[in-house]
């Protein structure tokens, strides 16, 4: 696999796609910032103040993992679009250029459509102290595999649909799903075990966890970690199997 065509690739449809859409990127981070500023509104009430502000570090924290997660997810329509509509698959696959990279390059061109967002972040996580020079290393780490994880799984679902109509619906709810109903927000800690456990086929579940536990806001159970770079090779290699590259 060429690392080389899979950058090039990225960067240039990331970039272009930044350049002249910069309201879809403001899209992708009003969810994790709606949530910031309702927890940031209620901390001043004197009733919910206390709430609040415990559940502020989570929302700081949290909002990385929503903004790539939905970036990445965004593959799927990206790549429905690219192939249904523009026939774009096509022209890619008639060059030297394989499945793998050219999934890679998706998931490098959200990742660069996700990066007003996460410097937002990253400035309000500055502002409250979030991260520690090691532990914003490590988090950098976490996001870019998370970035890899859920564009396998994005990828794979987006060669399913024989109409964009069909894609756009369920991009939705897949973010909504995937970003909204895991512990990205609040605590792992109040989820029961098996709920937990449910949660973990979203890729943002171990990485929230992971992240939870290395910010010091839960108890750090580094399995998640194993969960994620797992989950990462899984839906890699299901992607590279299943997904329909060739069309009939």
């Amino acid at each position: 696999m060429s690392i080389r065509s899979a950058l090039t690739f990225g960067f240039y449809y990331g970039w272009s796609s930044l350049r002249r859409g910069l309201v879809y990127s403001i899209l992708v981070m009003l969810m994790p910032l709606s949530f910031l500023f309702i927890f940031g509104i209620l901390s001043i009430s004197s009733a919910t103040s206390e709430f609040s502000s415990a559940l502020l570090p989570y929302a700081l924290v949290g909002g990385f993992i929503s903004i790539v997660a939905g970036s990445s997810l965004e593959t799927m329509s990206d790549g429905a679009f690219l192939r249904i509509e523009l026939k774009f698959q096509d022209l890619i696959i008639a060059t030297k250029m394989s499945m793998a990279e050219y999934m890679l390059g998706l998931g490098i061109s959200n990742a660069i459509f996700a990066m007003p967002g996460i410097v937002i972040y990253a400035i309000l996580a500055s502002f409250f102290n979030i991260f520690t020079p090691i532990t914003l290393l490590v988090t950098i780490l976490i996001l870019v595999v998370l970035t890899l994880c859920t564009t396998a799984m994005a990828f794979l679902l987006s060669t399913i649909p024989s109409h964009s109509r069909n894609v756009w619906g369920l991009t939705s709810i897949l973010s909504l799903a995937f970003t909204i109903i895991p512990p990205i927000f609040y605590p792992y800690t109040i989820l029961p075990k098996p709920v937990l456990y449910l949660l973990l086929i979203s890729p943002a579940t171990p990485a929230a966890v992971f992240m939870q536990g290395l910010t010091g806001l839960a108890p750090f159970d580094v399995n998640m970690l194993y969960v994620l770079l797992a989950e990462t090779v899984i839906y890699f290699l299901i992607a590279k199997r299943f997904a329909k590259w060739r069309q009939d």
